[in-house]
């Protein structure tokens, strides 16, 4: 019994998979502003939930949607930021591949990080907007501390992933169709 339990207890906490319903899902981004026409939207803002109960605010700030660049042009594009706002410490940066063909997501998610990581190591000035407002992050620190992670939709961590949403293709879309509804409705905000 006590080694069952003791199973248990690592498995919990060494899990790779986020523990929400669908409903919750849905009630939380029925106030959600940002356009679900693009089909990523969704898993995004479905993990910027899952994101925020790990890091809560005021503490953390989660940014979903981080352009970077140099003085010339964007160089990339990260799908979510969590930041410590007391020292703008960059704690954890996350790829998000909702594909329906996980490892080209896993190679793409990987592909981004090892472009990120170059142009950090360049050593010239990056600058950061977000890419949903006209808001600049001129003050993100990265560090050698930063995690850098993958998640995708359920059963993504047998294809490289780090993490999983606990929810299949199918269902995030379900979830993104009846969000898109409810505002054609007049249900939820646009």
């Amino acid at each position: 019994m006590i080694r069952y339990c003791l199973f248990l207890l690592i498995f919990c906490l060494s899990s790779t998979v986020f523990a929400f319903s669908l409903e919750s899902v849905f009630i939380a981004l029925k106030t959600n502003t940002r356009s679900f026409e693009d089909k990523g939207a969704v898993c995004e803002e479905v993990v910027k939930l899952y994101l925020e109960q790990e890091f809560a605010p005021p503490r953390y700030e989660v940014l979903v949607g981080v352009a970077y660049g140099d003085l010339e042009r964007v160089i990339g594009e990260l799908d979510e930021v969590v930041v410590d706002t007391q020292t703008q410490e960059v704690v954890r940066v996350l790829e998000v591949k909702c594909w329906k063909d996980l490892r080209a997501g896993q190679e793409k998610a990987q592909q981004q990080r090892e472009r990120f990581l170059k142009t950090l190591k360049r050593g010239a000035p990056v600058y950061f907007n977000s890419t949903q407002s006209e808001s600049e992050y001129s003050n993100l620190k990265f560090s050698g501390q930063t995690e850098f992670l993958s998640i995708g939709q359920q059963g993504a961590v047998a294809f490289g992933f780090d993490r999983e949403l606990p929810f299949s293709m199918l269902e995030l879309m379900a979830l993104r169709t009846r969000v898109l509804q409810c505002r054609s409705w007049g249900d939820c905000l646009k």
